[in-house]
């Protein structure tokens, strides 16, 4: 069995809380979710992420990181969610943050992305649109979201 290689500020420091994208955790009130992807935003030091509950509803959470998290962070930006991800110079523009979910949702089926927004009052209507289109949609939701949810 291989082991998996842990970022310093993780196996030898205080930074306790870890998010790897594909792992499960549980939320307040005691629902678990899972890590589908994720973003920091070193200026609010806080963490943004895509979760998906156990009826695959997908939701968008905010964490803020400790002091310790956020040196894991500027360390190992690539790897902070346990997988190489391509991470932008400044997330803190809306359109970067798009085209981060759209980067990260690009190979994610037409099905599951409906199944995301199925409790979306336009359903319909959303059924109707192509692939490309149906993930600008979702990409672009879950921007408004983010940045909605950064002002609050």
């Amino acid at each position: 069995m291989r082991k998996r290689r842990e970022v310093p500020e993780f196996a030898f420091s205080n930074a306790e809380r870890r998010f790897i994208i594909g792992e499960r955790f549980k939320v307040e009130g005691g629902i678990y979710v899972t890590l589908q992807s994720g973003l920091v935003m070193e200026s609010e030091q806080k963490a943004f992420l895509v979760v998906n509950d156990d009826s695959g509803q997908s939701h968008m959470m905010i964490a803020r990181l400790s002091n310790a998290e956020m040196a894991a962070y500027k360390s190992h930006p690539e790897t902070f969610f346990g997988r190489v991800l391509s991470v932008s110079k400044n997330t803190e523009d809306p359109v970067d943050l798009y085209e981060f979910f759209i980067e990260n949702y690009k190979k994610t089926p037409r099905e599951k992305l409906l199944e995301f927004m199925n409790s979306a009052p336009d359903i319909e209507a959303l059924m109707k649109l192509t692939d490309d289109e149906l993930r600008f949609v979702y990409a672009e939701r879950l921007t408004r979201g983010a940045m909605r949810d950064r002002k609050s």
